[in-house]
């Protein structure tokens, strides 16, 4: 007894014979090509006094892979320093396999081991791997052949425990720093841009769960009026769209927005949103994301009543309740998902994290081309963070204190970003480089970082080139919101009368939850002290299974509690499993689980107080709105 939250997120995978086979047949098409390469490199085994060597052949060069003589005792050697029960394990080199079986030795079994596989490492090494049935068979490795970064940055979202991240460990046979040594290097910044994206995600939800859970239900009421981003979908298909960020160079080009409003889709960020409107520009789309009340600074002296708000379910309820027009939702939020995909429409849409990102994931929604985006520095250019004219101006970042990153400039050779925008700039040449379609994309912000897969070129070449044509892009927007609600006032009822079913199961929970964190208090205490009754210890641990069990048959009532439930799931998972030590004692692994579940359920239980007083008023509004008859 652990916890009753099922862990989720494991890869489904096939019978592992079968995706050896998949692997064999990657390889062989890889070599096929690679042969018709002047410079192929040719791996070659060798015979060794203890089973095989292996070879490299490049040109009129020639590695040893593995030792000439001993290459099992090498591969000891190697792992010496690999602490036991790694849950997860990065190999950069097949080889082989001699590592790989050594690392075996040190690896969970419920714990993965991936294996980057470098192009040439290929030829004769996957006939004599495929004989080898400990490796082929072992359901913990997962096989990459190495493409690119963003391939390698896909394997490893899916496929790393991230809830284990600190047991990660990576190895590379020592011959490869010399051999692959461009590819080890992408492959060290792909995994290092992975665990930093992991890390931003992970310590955002924490700050934010409560301020998010708070959102939604202000939010819910404008919800359920609002339209789906579904009536977007593909609607501008070929059309040009503007991506208006907020960055330092927007000053430069804004302007020449004024006389193409009819000829581009106009998607603002709502940082970008005051410097427009000083302009007379009015966009066909401001969008919104960020959950802070810093966030509606930004709308607090313009009127933005008819500019239509495209805005996530997390997204601050002020700026929602102030506006009076045509709003847009879409959400990647589980509950409101569930709303919405009843009646048949999905809310998903990539973000990336920042409102521009959002601005420019809608773009691809809606079919438009080329995309091109004006105001997206992402670095400091002129020593400035944001345009003038924005709510940010008359700040100056301190640069002093940031981590500077030098990056291939649009205009400057160079730029330096810090890591947040070098997260986003990642996120955006992701993104191009996913698109398997033949969209453009333009880069005229006229300043700022180069994003890799963007034409470079000033907005006004931009416009003479792309923007000819008018459209009839309002009347089209105008006709999309002549469309009926998504939710009739009945439904709306109906899933309100659910939600306080599910809020008035809250009291007993709270009282479960209550006796749970007893129960569990007193299990730790026999650990601290190191005196264990069993028989009271026994009756502790059914109480608690029990009570865990009960909790498990209401999980249909937590739907309320989402993500404000993350937070505590992942402070508890925090105490089970990042804390985690080699070679613990029953006693101590006892210790560190009741810890854990101490964790848990007072988790769950601020979360049903904190949010009651907020539903409160949830309730209240929707009854005032005639969705609740008493």
């Amino acid at each position: 007894m652990v916890s009753f939250f099922k862990r989720k997120g494991f890869l489904m995978q096939l019978p592992y014979t079968k995706a050896f086979e998949k692997l064999l047949l990657d390889i062989k098409e890889k070599k096929a090509a690679k042969e018709k390469d002047e410079i192929y490199k040719k791996m070659n085994l060798v015979t060794a006094k203890e089973k095989m060597g292996l070879m490299m052949e490049e040109k009129e060069r020639q590695i040893s892979i593995h030792s000439k003589y001993y290459p099992i005792k090498e591969a000891k050697r190697w792992v010496e320093d690999i602490p036991e029960y790694t849950y997860n394990m990065i190999i950069f080199g097949l080889g082989l396999g001699y590592h790989i079986e050594e690392i075996q030795k040190k690896v969970e079994p419920e714990g993965r081991i991936l294996v980057i596989i470098p192009e040439e490492d290929l030829d004769d090494i996957s006939t004599y791997i495929k004989e080898n049935s400990k490796i082929i068979l072992d359901k913990r490795i997962q096989y990459y052949i190495y493409k690119d970064k963003l391939g390698l940055k896909h394997f490893f979202k899916k496929n790393v425990f991230w809830d284990k991240v600190n047991s990660l460990q990576f190895f590379h046979l020592p011959s490869y720093a010399q051999v692959y040594e461009e590819q080890l290097a992408i492959m060290i910044e792909a995994l290092r841009e992975s665990i930093l994206g992991f890390n931003i995600d992970e310590n955002t939800m924490v700050h934010f769960a409560k301020q998010w859970q708070r959102n939604i239900f202000k939010n819910l009421p404008y919800i359920f009026k609002s339209f789906p981003i579904t009536l977007l979908q593909n609607q501008f298909s070929m059309v040009p769209a503007i991506v208006v960020a907020a960055g330092p160079s927007l000053n430069k080009n804004v302007d020449l927005l004024y006389d193409i409003k009819e000829k581009a889709i106009i998607l603002c960020s709502d940082t970008a949103l005051s410097v427009l409107l000083k302009h007379k520009i009015s966009p066909h789309f401001v969008f919104t994301i960020d959950g802070g009340p810093l966030t509606y600074e930004k709308f607090r002296e313009v009127d933005y009543n008819e500019v239509p708000l495209v805005y996530g379910a997390l997204s601050y309820p002020k700026i929602i309740e102030k506006h009076k027009g045509n709003k847009i939702i879409f959400s990647n939020e589980a509950y409101i998902q569930n709303l919405f995909i009843a009646k048949n429409h999905n809310l998903s849409m990539a973000i990336g994290g920042s409102v521009a990102t959002v601005a420019f994931s809608a773009g691809i929604y809606m079919g438009a081309d080329p995309i091109v985006f004006i105001g997206q520095d992402l670095a400091f250019t002129g020593g400035k963070d944001h345009a003038e004219g924005t709510m940010y101006d008359k700040r100056k970042p301190n640069l002093k204190k940031k981590r500077k990153i030098q990056v291939k400039g649009n205009v400057e050779e160079y730029v330096y970003t810090d890591d947040t925008f070098k997260t986003y700039l990642d996120w955006f040449q992701d993104a191009i480089a996913s698109d398997q379609t033949d969209r453009r994309y333009i880069n005229a912000t006229e300043g700022g970082a180069y994003i890799e897969g963007t034409e470079v070129m000033t907005l006004q070449s931009a416009i003479e080139k792309y923007c000819k044509t008018a459209y009839s892009i309002s009347d089209k927007i105008q006709e999309i919101f002549t469309k009926s609600p998504v939710f009739t006032q009945e439904e709306i009822e109906h899933i309100v009368k659910e939600q306080r079913k599910a809020y008035n199961e809250f009291s007993e929970i709270k009282d479960k939850l209550r006796r749970s964190i007893d129960y569990s208090e007193k299990i730790k205490e026999m650990y601290e002290i190191g005196r264990i009754d069993e028989k009271n210890h026994r009756y502790l641990l059914k109480q608690l299974d029990r009570n865990d069990e009960w909790l498990k048959e209401q999980q249909q009532n937590f739907n309320l509690l989402d993500y404000i439930l993350q937070k505590s799931i992942r402070e508890s998972y925090m105490i089970l499993y990042r804390q985690e030590q080699p070679n613990e004692t029953p006693e101590e692994q006892g210790l560190r689980i009741m810890k854990g579940n101490i964790a848990l359920y007072q988790g769950m239980l601020e979360a049903i107080e904190e949010m009651e007083p907020v539903l409160d008023e949830y309730f209240e509004t929707m009854k005032k709105e005639g969705y609740i008859d008493e």
